[in-house]
């Protein structure tokens, strides 16, 4: 631990002292010190021995690399853009450092430096197998079941197990078999579901849930069912913002797929339109969508991502949203990506909420409060099933990594180009 806060101090003792442009770097991350010449390249290379976990996010301003150290403080690098791709900035390895900022342990606001216990996403992930049914599927509901499978499956791939893995590799091999079938009973009978509003979308979340698992795994007989469904996702009518977004992007990022910048930018309007609402959910639906789908300096994502800011407020017990769930996990990851002081309040109101609430066998519940809320999201799944599709959406934000595909780096997002032996054995063993 002492060689990398030396080579930090040593780093940033040598940096020329300037005063960094506030009107390019978001309030909440003020930087001291501007570097001569090193490029992206060089600061991972400096960086990332150190480092417990690397996040990455780009904004108007510049790139942002984020390194969490042993001790729980974190460095800050902002980069410059460099070069355009299609006319708009590009991220590069050869991206220009810009500033360098060190953050004491104290302010870090990452998960993995919060009392949330070590062994709580591993309990949540066999919680979820022994709920798993015997035809590889999650749910008591037929009309649920797709979904909530899609769901669970995105919680395992989240923390790098896919049908290789010792623990829970037969667990994720009997979901993906599952979805496979779905997917080919639709070819008759249409959406491998049921669930299709505003909010879910069986369609999508099986589609994000496949192409993730193709990513990651390299295995060919994911790739047709997941490009036939990204294509009905990207033709759908009636998309919606927080699944379409994910599911198309995801598909584009795991090599299954190119997608025009015409169609994108369709998808994206039409998700945007379909934002009824002004709530907290429909404002972070938007940034989402944006997000995944147009570029951050889109004029419309500032001033969504404000709303969020100001409307960004958690109480497990006494919250007014009507999913809350759906709500937290949306929320979490556009503050996220947005980094700053809102972040740093959300995170204190999220993590001790989610610490205080894990039942004992590892599982989440959707919270109901004393005016109603969470009723509607509890109902939407099932009084059975409500506490699966809770823990997936936590399991899935509290990872150790960014083992997905569509959460890594922009410049590490290619798909692999060979499959593991073990992943390659087991394709040849799974068949529908």
């Amino acid at each position: 631990m002492r060689t990398w806060i030396a080579l930090v101090a040593a780093l940033t003792a040598t940096l020329a002292q300037a005063q960094s442009d506030t009107n390019q770097i978001p309030a909440g991350l003020p930087l001291a010190a501007i570097t001569n010449g090193m490029t992206r390249l060089d600061a991972e290379k400096i960086f990332t021995p150190f480092t417990n976990h690397t996040e990455m996010f780009l904004n108007p301003g510049g790139i942002y690399s984020k390194y969490w150290m042993p001790d729980g403080s974190k460095v800050v690098v902002i980069f410059d853009w460099t070069g355009t791709s299609l006319g708009k900035p590009k991220a590069s390895p050869l991206n220009r450092v810009k500033a360098v900022r060190l953050e004491p342990a104290e302010t870090a606001p990452h998960v993995e430096n919060t009392t949330l216990p070590k062994e709580a996403p591993t309990a949540a992930l066999q919680w979820l197998k022994e709920h798993q049914s015997e035809d590889g599927s999650w749910g008591s509901n037929p009309t649920n079941r797709p979904a909530l499978t899609g769901l669970a499956l995105l919680a395992y791939l989240a923390h790098g197990k896919t049908p290789a893995s010792k623990e829970f590799g037969m667990t994720v091999e009997n979901g993906l078999r599952r979805l496979l079938y779905d997917v080919e009973a639709s070819k008759t009978n249409g959406t491998p579901g049921g669930i299709e509003n505003e909010y879910i979308s069986t369609d999508a979340i099986v589609t994000y849930a496949l192409a993730e698992a193709y990513g990651m795994t390299q295995m060919i007989l994911l790739r047709e069912p997941t490009s036939n469904m990204t294509c009905r996702v990207i033709a759908s009518k009636h998309p919606t913002p927080i699944w379409t977004t994910r599911a198309v992007k995801s598909a584009i990022y795991s090599g299954i797929i190119e997608v025009s910048e015409d169609d994108k930018k369709r998808v994206l309007e039409s998700c945007l339109a379909s934002i009824k609402g002004t709530n907290l959910l429909s404002r972070a639906g938007a940034v989402w969508s944006i997000m995944w789908l147009g570029q951050w300096d889109d004029i419309r994502c500032a001033g969504e991502m404000e709303a969020v800011t100001q409307l960004a407020h958690l109480d497990w017990n006494g919250h007014h949203e009507s999913l809350p769930m759906l709500t937290w996990f949306i929320a979490t990851q556009v503050l996220s990506e947005r980094g700053g002081q809102a972040w740093n309040q959300w995170n204190r109101e999220l993590l001790p909420a989610v610490v205080r609430n894990r039942q004992e066998d590892g599982r989440w519940c959707i919270p109901v409060s004393q005016d109603g809320s969470g009723v509607k999201e509890r109902a939407m799944w099932g009084e059975s099933d409500s506490d699966i599709y809770a823990t997936s959406l936590i399991a899935i934000l509290f990872t150790s990594g960014r083992h997905l595909p569509a959460l890594r780096p922009e410049d590490v997002r290619r798909p692999r180009k060979t499959k593991s032996e073990a992943d390659a054995k087991l394709e040849a063993q799974i068949s529908l």
